[in-house]
């Protein structure tokens, strides 16, 4: 109660007795025409502006630089703009689909390594040389005169692929044949090399595990009795490992893949969810006046709100 008198006599002081004071300096001696000067005075609008600080005017950021930081390292745009929890995910997202990239890929060159090793081993260009030499004469006639011009190196410490000369194979392959040689031998150590001799039937000569026609028996001896449709067991194997290497492969593209959309689905994301923030600042600023005008006193307020867009 005490403090609303002090305030009241402050006001008044303000709007009636200052002005009286202020019009002292102009008092002519005619009481009529001195109040009448002071009335006046207090008519007019006496205003005092006090101003609160403006609030601190948030930084915006770039949508564009947490785009591209994402897109070099996803999370790194969400960590920019604040949203850890959002780069918690994309880092981890990124180191497990790294993970199955570079696990996956080493089984794959190791049952790669394996299956190769297995071919060196088993699957000799010598003895597919031999079987052409030996029955290629029967085909045809320009046949039998490639098959009987290819010559076999008969040092036997070398390896076969070096004992024999793949253009003279080649060469026979290539002619036209009553049963299947669709394909030629691919030079050693070419990844068909490899996929070849384990995929197509006409291979199955170099196989450790064929036996020919002269009392010998194949291990999948087809209905018919033909020679040429029956092939060895280790063919089966072989083509299983080389399907698994290609499987783990596959399954490391899919991660490679896995990166690559965590990345640009990172960089999205934090591009439109820095532009949707910055959509959502608003600078304000407020401001208080005292204000009078004749007899009524009254305190105004101006608030102003401006939204960055």
């Amino acid at each position: 109660m005490r403090t609303s008198i002090l305030f009241s006599l402050f006001l008044l002081s303000c709007f009636f007795i200052s002005p009286i004071l202020n019009a002292g300096e102009r008092l002519t001696g005619n009481a009529r025409y001195d109040l009448l000067n002071i009335a006046a005075d207090s008519a007019t609008v006496q205003t005092s502006v006090v101003t609160r600080p403006e609030v601190p005017e948030m930084h915006l950021k770039s949508p564009l630089a947490a785009a591209g930081m994402s897109l070099v390292i996803p999370g790194a745009g969400q960590a920019y703009t604040g949203s850890y929890w959002k780069a918690g995910i994309m880092v981890c997202a990124e180191i497990a689909a790294i993970t199955f990239a570079v696990a996956y890929t080493k089984k794959g060159d190791n049952k790669t390594t394996e299956f190769q090793n297995y071919a060196d081993e088993h699957w000799s260009a010598v003895r597919y040389a031999e079987w052409i030499k030996a029955y290629g004469t029967d085909y045809s006639p320009d046949a039998a005169a490639i098959a009987s011009a290819i010559t076999i190196n008969p040092d036997v410490s070398l390896p076969p692929w070096q004992r024999v000369n793949f253009a003279q194979i080649n060469a026979w392959e290539a002619q036209t044949k009553t049963e299947g040689f669709s394909h030629l031998l691919p030079a050693y150590g070419e990844q068909q090399y490899y996929e070849l001799i384990g995929k197509y039937i006409q291979f199955k000569f170099g196989w450790d595990g064929y036996k020919d026609v002269f009392g010998w028996t194949g291990d999948v001896p087809n209905s018919d009795g033909k020679d040429y449709f029956r092939f060895p067991l280790q063919m089966n194997d072989y083509s299983t490992n080389r399907g698994k290497a290609n499987n783990y492969y596959n399954t490391a593209a899919v991660a490679v893949w896995a990166v690559v959309i965590n990345h640009v689905t990172s960089a999205l994301e934090a591009f439109f969810s820095t532009r949707s923030d910055n959509m959502h600042i608003i600078k304000s600023d407020v401001s208080f006046r005292l204000d009078q005008q004749g007899a009524q006193a009254f305190v105004a307020t101006d608030l102003t709100f401006r939204i960055q867009l």
